[in-house]
């Protein structure tokens, strides 16, 4: 790819010139001559030289701390260069990614990572991480109603009624009623 203004050019007395204008990961060849008084060299063998491609940056906004069973979420991230992000979760029986959508499946701690593997023209970027908790949810029993109970010397008791709330979907969890329980001392 010829450079403009390059071709012939005079650079003056000089052991080293900086080219300029030149396109990101594309290769170029040149040969030098050189000359002083007693005249003009023959020109040198054609060297190739590749310039490097762009260096990019990924921007991540924050992820706040979550609770499993909280709803779906956006991710939202960008490269300098303008293309795609792409994200990973480093626990998929915690969250899974589905292009910018998280899915909270499951408690603990998962890393989530924007990246992006440039083109032609942009390197790859550095992976950007950022650690998000996911909390257990907090299930109560609410109705559970005790019978009364003629003292008789133990603290067993009759329960019924009792349910269950905050169960996440699609998990399978129930309270037993047995009709038993304990007063408390």
């Amino acid at each position: 790819m010829p450079v403009p203004g390059y071709s012939n050019r005079d650079v003056g007395d000089v052991t080293s010139w900086q080219v300029s204008g030149l396109t990101p990961a594309t290769t170029y060849y040149y040969r030098v001559k050189a000359y002083n008084d007693a005249g003009t060299s023959s020109s040198s063998n054609i060297t190739a030289v590749t310039t490097s491609k762009i260096a990019q940056d990924i921007s991540f906004d924050p992820i706040e701390d979550k609770i499993y069973g909280d709803v779906d979420f956006v991710l939202v991230a960008s490269a300098s260069s303008g293309l795609p992000v792409s994200f990973t979760t480093s626990a998929d029986s915690i969250a899974t990614v589905n292009g910018t959508t998280v899915s909270i499946v499951g408690a603990g701690m998962v890393t989530i990572t924007a990246i992006q593997h440039g083109d032609a023209l942009y390197d790859t970027a550095a992976p950007v991480a950022q650690e998000v908790m996911v909390s257990p949810k907090e299930l109560t029993v609410s109705g559970a109603m005790a019978e009364n109970k003629v003292y008789d010397g133990t603290m067993d008791a009759s329960v019924s009624g009792a349910v269950l709330n905050g169960v996440v979907a699609p998990d399978d969890v129930s309270v037993v009623e047995d009709e038993n329980g304990v007063f408390g001392q």
